[in-house]
């Protein structure tokens, strides 16, 4: 039986989701099960995305938020994804006391109005290490050897780990290099978010972001929310603008609740894709689904 997956494409500063509402989803049980596996397992792309967003609505009025990587595997916290599912369920008229409530299998995160756009109140981060994950018997600063250099780093969990690094041009800062020595750095056991931090004034920095499972991206609210805890620790600032590759946005953080982000959101377009997929990719061996859009 093919069934047919209705989906929305959005982005935040142009880091790109594909969101897929599960009420959207057919019937009968045994089929819907089956079509959130496929869904998920591999971003189509014949859309393209960072992250394939999965909303889940609950009794209580909140959404279980499920967030596939374009690796395909799983994370446990995406801010600018959660800053679209508000604006979707904005316009869809489905917020509950006009926010939105999402929940990972890490964090709950909170989305509401802002005056740039929606604005989200991730969570406390965690600078201890074993809540990171990051092996390690100290709580401070750490140093990673890239080609003989050594570079001092900022580790924190913020519902998935983050290394935040100070450097004085992040445009020219060999990225690749510095992911594989993190990639074969043991103490990440679970991998970990890249982050270049290039101070720009007092109250502004330009963000560099290699996300785990994604690659470089445009925007990454949630390492933009991580570098504002850093920022905070280093210069006492609870807000500070970012400024990255796909456009600005303000995060901050007061050094006890939960980190926030708000900046714009765009939605692309809608349409549909089919399962079963109706073809493998010869040279990259992946499913092939066909999308109407």
């Amino acid at each position: 039986m093919t069934i047919k997956v209705p989906y929305v494409k959005m982005n935040g500063l142009g880091n790109e989701f594909v969101l897929i509402d599960t009420a959207d989803l057919p019937s009968p049980q045994t089929e819907l099960s089956q079509a959130q596996d496929m869904c998920l397992s591999v971003p189509v792309r014949g859309i393209g995305c960072d992250q394939v967003l999965q909303l889940t609505e609950q009794p209580d009025g909140s959404y279980l938020y499920r967030i596939r990587n374009s690796s395909g595997s799983d994370a446990g916290q995406c801010g600018n994804g959660a800053r679209c599912a508000y604006a979707y369920l904005e316009r869809s008229g489905r917020l509950k006391d006009g926010k939105a409530v999402l929940r990972t299998n890490q964090v709950t995160i909170e989305v509401v109005a802002g005056a740039t756009g929606p604005l989200a109140f991730l969570s406390k981060p965690s600078f201890n290490p074993e809540e990171i994950p990051f092996k390690s018997q100290e709580q401070h600063r750490y140093h990673i050897n890239v080609d003989g250099r050594e570079h001092k780093f900022a580790a924190l969990g913020l519902g998935n780990p983050h290394a935040c690094l100070w450097v004085d041009n992040a445009e020219a800062f060999p990225l690749e290099e510095l992911e594989f020595a993190f990639i074969q750095d043991p103490r990440f056991y679970e991998g970990v978010n890249i982050s270049l931090m290039e101070l720009t004034s007092d109250q502004s920095i330009i963000l560099r972001v290699h996300e785990r499972g994604a690659g470089e991206t445009k925007a990454c609210g949630s390492a933009a929310a991580a570098a504002a805890c850093v920022f905070f620790q280093d210069h006492q600032c609870e807000a500070i603008t970012v400024k990255m590759p796909g456009g600005e946005m303000k995060a901050g953080w007061d050094g006890k609740g939960s980190a926030w982000i708000e900046g714009a959101i765009e939605f692309e377009h809608k349409g549909h894709f089919t399962l079963p997929p109706v073809d493998v990719h010869p040279a990259t061996h992946r499913l092939v689904y066909e999308v109407e859009s």
